[in-house]
């Protein structure tokens, strides 16, 4: 490990070169270090609500999800039919508070997995006198502008009864006032100058905001913590036990007792903190210990010329059982599963499609062939909707389509089952394979059918079909790849060698391209 010598390193840089780096006022020392945060508190006087004090009312208005609070955001979309740009005006520092519109379990509820549609209006600000105006807008094509490929980002919030329960564990007052955040760059875990982009800094954290706001929607006190996190919670511990402890998982020599512990079972800072009792840092030093919580990306799986003024979201929600029995959710979805249409909101912003999976760059008359399984479907929905927006409303001609999918049960999993069939009814796809896996003795997946209907495959890559596969990152890409490559091998008249190189080549020139995920 680099632990050891990589502090007696830097000095000596310094020493022989008269170097300087922030880094060597950062490194690690047995003493505790300054806080990297110095915070301007104020307590407001017992007579003022934290809902309806004026001084608080910036704060709440970010975190709070109903109708009230929202009208300061009116007016940042411009004008009647004025379309905002996927890139540039909302970001993580100013992130659009879109309405949910809709939020329907799309597999069957008595299937193992929740899979959600998430519908958000990225027209409607809250402000009810102003319906007509955001329907005139949203008829006239306003709203947040996407392309298929673009991802949604969501910067979800923490359970309330998880803030309850860190507040009262670190003796927190949620009701105080946090009239400024100012980096101080003591700490040794962070070397970077904050920035309001940079998600692992607080400095798109609106100001002022409440104890109770900042915990809820800004710190990750349902994630892992990191080593760092151990060897600053060891300064404060006032047991002999529980520093030694901490100080163990914070060296060396302690990573695999630390995985042990706190990794291999998903522990997260709140258990941590409820296992180490005697050691309770104040909130300048927990700003530190703690990351802020990660915005989720999620591809759109909807096009906005179908569906102008709003946006789709196709979501697993993450529920998965630790080594020792643990039951765990993902923060994100889990959240975005609760989600109450017509009244909560979600944080969201966009950002531009992967140069790797550049879809949305794709001729609408060019061909396509599409392999999403599962809920790698999401961004070919947008782009097969695309397609048959501009066929339908715009009389547009489109190249052929041919679409993948693959699930378990069609009575259980097959998400969007009667809109595909209907795109394909109107040939919006040309063609359309489904793979249920389970609905049948042997096991069938999105591979056989790509070797079974061969003839076509390989007719619409000599046509200049564009090839792009979505989904899960263990078997099935490299599954779908040799089947590409067999297709080649029995109607092309290829070897393996002259198949696997074809492929090869159209991935160096992204027209063969993966996305998966684990």
């Amino acid at each position: 490990m680099i632990d050891e010598w990589l502090p007696s390193l830097w000095r000596r840089i310094h020493h022989l070169c008269r170097f300087t780096h922030p880094f060597l006022e950062k490194l690690p020392t047995a003493q505790r270090p300054a806080p990297k945060y110095s915070l301007q508190i104020r307590k407001l006087p017992p007579a003022d609500s934290v809902h309806t004090h004026p001084e608080v009312a910036s704060a709440q208005q970010e975190g709070e999800e109903g109708e009230e609070g929202e009208e300061g955001a009116e007016g940042e979309e411009g004008e009647e039919g004025e379309e905002t740009s996927a890139a540039g005006t909302f970001s993580l520092s100013r992130p659009l508070r879109a309405r949910v519109q809709e939020n329907t379990r799309i597999t069957a509820d008595d299937w193992q997995q929740e899979v959600r549609l998430v519908v958000l209006d990225t027209c409607e600000k809250g402000h009810k006198k102003r319906e007509k105006k955001r329907e005139k807008k949203r008829k006239h094509g306003g709203g947040v502008v996407y392309s298929p490929g673009h991802v949604a980002c969501v910067l979800p919030r923490n359970p309330p009864h998880t803030v309850d329960a860190f507040l009262g564990r670190c003796s927190l007052d949620g009701a105080l006032l946090i009239e400024r955040i100012t980096e101080t760059g003591a700490s040794f875990a962070s070397y970077t100058s904050p920035h309001a982009s940079d998600p692992f800094s607080l400095a798109h954290v609106p100001l002022p905001i409440t104890v109770r706001e900042l915990v809820r929607s800004y710190l990750d006190i349902n994630g892992c913590p990191r080593r760092h996190f151990f060897q600053m919670l060891s300064y404060f511990a006032t047991e002999e036990l529980h520093r030694s402890r901490l100080e163990d998982f914070a060296a060396t020599d302690g990573q695999e007792e630390l995985q042990r512990y706190c990794y291999r079972e998903h522990r997260s800072v709140l258990e941590v903190l409820e296992d180490f009792s005697s050691a309770t840092p104040p909130l300048d030093y927990l700003l530190d210990m703690i990351r802020p919580i990660q915005p989720r990306r999620f591809s759109i799986s909807s096009s906005c010329l179908l569906h102008p003024g709003h946006l789709h979201i196709t979501a697993l929600v993450v529920r998965y059982t630790t080594p020792f029995g643990k039951e765990r959710e993902g923060l994100c979805t889990s959240w975005m599963a609760k989600l109450d249409p017509g009244k909560d909101r979600v944080r969201v912003w966009i950002e531009p499609a992967s140069p790797t999976f550049p879809l949305g760059s794709v001729p609408p008359t060019e061909p396509l062939i599409l392999v999403g399984p599962g809920t790698g479907l999401a961004a070919f929905r947008a782009v097969v909707q695309e397609r048959h927006a501009l066929r339908t409303l715009h009389g547009q001609d489109t190249g052929p389509t041919m679409f993948f999918f693959g699930c378990r049960h069609e009575s259980k999993d097959f998400h969007y089952g009667e809109e595909w069939r209907r795109y394909r009814e109107a040939n919006t796809l040309s063609h359309l394979y489904v793979a249920f896996s389970r609905d049948q003795p042997h096991k069938v997946y999105v591979q056989h059918l790509i070797k079974q209907h061969g003839a076509q495959v390989f007719a619409l890559l000599q046509a200049g079909a564009r090839v792009f596969v979505s989904g899960s990152a263990l078997q099935m890409p490299q599954a779908v790849r040799s089947a590409m490559v067999e297709v080649l091998q029995e109607h092309g008249g290829m070897d393996e060698e002259a198949a696997t190189d074809r492929i090869r080549a159209m991935e160096k020139r992204a027209l063969y391209c993966t996305e998966t995920w684990l």
